[in-house]
């Protein structure tokens, strides 16, 4: 029943977290060594066990929505607090960090949208 459902989800995103606190780490041993692209996915596939080729359109379509609602979050906490960085009064308060955030995190999210030139 629904207890059983509930035990699925739960597991499922406990695994997830694993997964990415593996990626994460793989990310971090080869962070700052000047590795390659390939030397860098090379470390994530050991780490995690999984090539690429190997992932299902489920874990895919997860870290997709993941990153999608990442970027969403980051744009609208940007947006509200340079909202209120204009709207408080305060001449020494500069919004101009924030509108980069807010800028950078919707030129990002265009990005997964847009198709590649070369398709």
């Amino acid at each position: 029943g629904s207890d059983e459902a509930h035990l699925h989800r739960a597991a499922a995103a406990a695994q997830r977290s694993d997964l990415v606190r593996l990626v994460m780490r793989a990310i971090a041993t080869t962070a700052g060594e000047g590795k390659s692209d390939a030397e860098t996915r090379e470390a994530i596939v050991q780490a995690v066990g999984i090539s690429p080729e190997r992932l299902s359109a489920q874990d895919v379509s997860w870290l997709y929505r993941a990153v999608v609602a990442g970027l969403i979050a980051t744009m609208g906490l940007a947006l509200i607090a340079l909202a209120w960085t204009i709207l408080d009064g305060n001449d020494r308060t500069s919004p101009d960090l924030l509108l980069t955030a807010f800028t950078g995190t919707l030129g990002g999210l265009i990005g997964l949208f847009v198709r590649a030139p070369t398709q």
